[in-house]
Parts: C-alpha cells; sequence; structure tokens
C-alpha cells in the first residue's frame, strides 16, 4: 500500500521526523541541553508547558483551515518549521529565546500531527482507513524508538549540541523526500492526454473504485487501486 501510495508514504515519512524529533530531541535532550546553560528545573518545566499549549492550540484552527487542497502543504509547511525549529536550538542561550523556539516547533507538531490525520483520511476508503492509519501511527512510533538511541549515541560521542544539528538534517532529508513523493502523486492524478478531463493535482483515495474506458461494461470497469 506505501507503494502504491505516494501520499501516504509522504504522510509516515514526515511522521517519523516529526516524532523523532518530538519525542526524542525535544523530550530527551531538550531539558538536558537547556540545565547545560543553567536554566533552572522550574523553568525548563515551564517551557514545555507553553510547548504544550501552544501544540494543542494548533489543532483546532489547522482541523480548521486543512481541506483536500491544503492538508498536504500544511504537512510540508509544518514539517519545515519544526525542522528549523531544530537548526535554531544551538544557537540559544537564553530561556527567553528557548522558550520561543520551542512555543513555534509545538505549534508546528500540532499542525503536522492534525493535517497528517486529514491527508490519511483523505486518500483512504473506509476499508482501507484502518491499515493507513496504522501505518501513520507505526511510523511515528519509529521514530520515538529509534530518534533516543541514535541521539543519545551523538551526544555521547560529540555533544548535546549535536543532537538538534543530527535531527534537523534527518528532517531534512525527509522533507525532501516527501516533495518528490508529493509531485509524483500530482502527476499520476493528471488525466490521460486524450482524457479531455480536467487536473485536480491530487491523488485518488486509497482504494477508491475507477471507471475503465468507454464500452466496457460495469462490472469489468472497476478497478481497485488500493
Amino acid at each position: 500500500i506505501l507503494r502504491r501510495e505516494p501520499v501516504l508514504m509522504a504522510a509516515c515519512i514526515g511522521n517519523l521526523g516529526i516524532a523523532m524529533a518530538n519525542e526524542g530531541a525535544i523530550f530527551n535532550f531538550f531539558p538536558l541541553y537547556a540545565a547545560s546553560l543553567s536554566i533552572s528545573t522550574a523553568v525548563i518545566g515551564s517551557l514545555f508547558s507553553a510547548r504544550m499549549l501552544s501544540s494543542s492550540a494548533a489543532r483546532l484552527p489547522t482541523g480548521a483551515a486543512v481541506g483536500r487542497a491544503t492538508s498536504q502543504r500544511l504537512m510540508v509547511i509544518a514539517l519545515a518549521t519544526s525542522m528549523l525549529c531544530m537548526f535554531a536550538i544551538p544557537f540559544a542561550r537564553s530561556a527567553t529565546s528557548l522558550g520561543l523556539i520551542l512555543t513555534v516547533e509545538g505549534i508546528a507538531f500540532g499542525m503536522y500531527f492534525t493535517a497528517g490525520n486529514t491527508a490519511i483520511a483523505e486518500h483512504t476508503t473506509q476499508a482501507n482507513r484502518g491499515m493507513a492509519t496504522g501505518l501513520f501511527v507505526m511510523a511515528g512510533s519509529v521514530g520515538t524508538t529509534l530518534g533516543p538511541i541514535g541521539l543519545g549515541a551523538a551526544a555521547e560521542l560529540w555533544s548535546l549540541e549535536s543532537v538538534f544539528w543530527l535531527t534537523g538534517a534527518v528532517m531534512l532529508a525527509g522533507l525532501v523526500v516527501i516533495l518528490y513523493l508529493q509531485a509524483q502523486a500530482r502527476r499520476r492524478a493528471r488525466p490521460p492526454a486524450d482524457n479531455g478531463g480536467p487536473t485536480t493535482g491530487l491523488l485518488p483515495p486509497i482504494g477508491q473504485e475507477t471507471s475503465g474506458s468507454a464500452g466496457q461494461s460495469p462490472g469489468a470497469s472497476l478497478v481497485m487501486i488500493g
């Protein structure tokens, strides 16, 4: 199903990367980095509260704004924003700057998770929605599992700053792949040259039944693509 559906694969890759940033770099190593700057434990806790508040606040507006034509764009914007936050953290040296970065990262995470779930729902039928959602969530779990291990090794070998550089680099690579997959999905969605129909630029839902060429019987013209 992942090979057949570029949008689903793009959503899963993005979820893996943003989960690596969220559960790996932010939850595990951000407190250590902040403490290394002599920021108090109470302040670090308040920074995480601000992040969670911004993440929660971003979800409803994203859900209201997202649509079939915008969910994939919002995924890219959110992933790129989170990536930039990872690159910015090593340059921050105060609680104020770290708090601002963490708040923006929380907004990006809330946006991505909401837009990603919407994209999955848009491009699946009821029969395949459970499988697609399971793959999306599983990709996030893989990022959550591998992130702390790999980033911990990086921190041990190099420094705490390297954790955020490495996370940003992984997210950048994932973003390039996602843009490629989304472009591939748009190419697949274009009708044949002799079709004459409008080009929507959107991938048909996974498992959607599509009509064949004129002259075929109704029973023979239904093809399962998911």
